[in-house]
């Protein structure tokens, strides 16, 4: 978890997008740079074997998979579940808290339960989704499903409040990101070198 604390009322960082659009790159950035705390998700899929898998995710099987406590959504043909008592207990003692969320009903069950909520929209044009999906042997077989994704996600886009593009380089996105956090008073814990 992170530390620090918040200058103005912690918030749930919601953070929505695309598979392949940045979503991991964007929470690894404001957890790593401010005061926001995260937490694995308990999740039905089998491990891809990366580092960031073992930071991300909790693996289980369906039988082991935790019957509560856990604000769970399906995607891709597997539970993810978000640890509720650990967002609970970073907005209790005032520090905000980020989740990679799945869809706009994760949204709205999110918001309803946390008011406090905040939704980014983390954008990539398909183009580049496409790219970054196949060339990641891991989600290459997706691709059919994300392009389905992504006709039926302007739908979802009502929830959001701010985006953040990731297809102008990092630097960029860093800066967006900055730009956000500056405006909901969280603050840096250190900032990054670019």
């Amino acid at each position: 978890m992170g530390g620090g604390q918040l200058t103005g009322t912690p918030k749930l960082i919601l953070l929505l997008g695309l598979s392949g659009s940045g979503k991991t790159t964007v929470l690894r950035y404001i957890t790593s740079h401010y005061a926001i705390d995260t937490a694995p998700k308990f999740t039905t899929r089998e491990s891809r074997g990366t580092r960031e898998d073992t930071e991300d995710f909790i693996f289980c099987s369906e039988g082991d998979y935790p019957a509560e406590d856990l604000i769970t959504f399906d995607s891709y043909g597997h539970k993810f579940g978000i640890q509720r008592e650990r967002v609970q207990y970073s907005l209790a003692v005032g520090r905000s808290h980020a989740v990679i969320v799945g869809s706009e009903e994760v949204v709205r069950q999110l918001t309803a339960e946390f008011p406090q909520s905040v939704v980014i929209l983390v954008h990539a044009t398909v183009a580049e989704i496409m790219h970054r999906i196949g060339s990641d042997p891991a989600r290459r077989g997706r691709l059919d499903e994300i392009h389905r994704e992504a006709a039926a996600f302007y739908d979802s886009l009502a929830c959001v409040q701010f985006v953040v593009s990731t297809g102008e380089g990092l630097p960029a996105t860093y800066s967006a990101i900055d730009r956000i956090m500056e405006g909901l008073s969280i603050t840096a814990s250190s900032r990054p070198r670019r």
